[in-house]
């Protein structure tokens, strides 16, 4: 369970590496600043999608808001916020992020208890389908029992 805990932040921080050096890519090639932070969007969802709980997620979302304020806001390089409509679009993303990975995290909890349910009923059958064939067995050898005495 640790080793799965290790993995699950280093697959966080990865990926805000990622989403951060695809954003500098971006930038480079003139894309707008709402656009940039759809891939850190992008990025609490992958996140949510490959840990384990949705602290991750929550990390994710917070490290791509701070990253996104301290690169991409004015004043740059800090994480002062110098207007109302960007304390408002970053506020607007943490609420959006925190709403996509809370519906990820549940999305992928309930395809586990799908597919444990799916094995449940699986080891069912084939325990229900035993036993009749064993009595289904029986009735033979007790019917060819009888024709023969």
């Amino acid at each position: 369970m640790r080793r799965l805990l290790k993995n699950d932040w280093l697959y966080t921080a990865g990926i805000l590496l990622a989403a951060t050096l695809v954003n500098v890519l971006f930038t480079a090639g003139g894309i707008s600043r709402e656009s940039l932070l759809m891939v850190y969007m992008v990025s609490v969802m992958c996140c949510a999608a490959v840990t384990h709980g949705y602290r991750y997620s929550v990390t994710c979302a917070m490290g791509s808001m701070l990253l996104f304020n301290y690169l991409y806001t004015e004043p740059r390089h800090t994480f002062a916020i110098g207007s109302e409509d960007d304390a408002i679009l970053l506020g607007f993303f943490l609420i959006t992020a925190f709403i996509s990975a809370a519906l990820t995290v549940r999305f992928r909890g309930a395809l586990q208890a799908s597919r444990e349910n799916e094995q449940r009923a699986e080891r069912l059958f084939r325990e229900k389908e035993g036993a009749l064939l064993d009595a289904e067995r029986a009735r033979m050898k007790s019917s060819l029992l009888r024709s023969i005495g």
